[in-house]
């Protein structure tokens, strides 16, 4: 939907209920996105993405796309690849924190560069991003040149060039920045 938030102003799951549509969750742990919602009305699946564009665009990629792929007999996780990171990056986030970037294929392997916005309506990061990076909470910093897992945001062009230099993978391995569990971790109370 691309307009759920929290509180007594979010409309949208009263609405959904009115509806039919049997909550699953309504938070997850993570940043950007905590907002998101999912339902279900008999075999309908049904997601409230949050208003903000990054939150949105994070909510797309780390559930709806997955969720579509597996309703229509596709593999539901993306290919994960090994690249580099080419500059220090902080994290602090007391959540789960996906982060877009570019990733390259350079001399010594793919290069990846975080794409850091300037919060949650920021839409340029997302943009210009190839890859999609994602942290478990409370992550300490990390250097240039460490190796990581992303996940590529579609099809791109030198995705076969990524692949050809033996940095793909299904899962990622230990020391890895990784994508989290596809099952969310969910905040509050479990729905009634």
């Amino acid at each position: 939907s691309g307009g759920v938030s929290m509180g007594k102003y979010d409309l949208v799951p009263g609405v959904l209920a009115d509806l039919g549509v049997e909550q699953v969750f309504h938070r997850v742990f993570q940043k950007p996105g905590k907002p998101l919602w999912f339902g279900t009305r008999g075999q309908t699946l049904v997601f409230g993405a949050p208003g903000n564009p990054l939150s949105t665009a994070i909510a797309f990629h780390v559930y709806v796309r997955p969720a579509i792929a597996r309703m229509t007999g596709r593999d539901p996780e993306d290919p994960r690849f090994r690249g580099r990171l080419i500059q220090d990056l902080t994290v602090k986030s007391k959540r789960d924190l996906f982060v877009f970037a570019r990733a390259t294929a350079g001399d010594e392997g793919v290069e990846v560069r975080p794409l850091l916005g300037r919060g949650s309506a920021d839409i340029f990061s997302a943009v210009a991003a190839t890859a999609l990076l994602a942290f478990p909470a409370g992550r300490p910093e990390l250097s240039a040149g460490q190796a990581g897992g992303f996940r590529p945001l579609g099809a791109h062009p030198e995705m076969d060039r990524w692949a050809s230099s033996a940095t793909w993978t299904r899962r990622a391995g230990p020391g890895w920045w990784t994508c989290p569990p596809r099952s969310p971790r969910t905040v509050g109370p479990a729905p009634g």
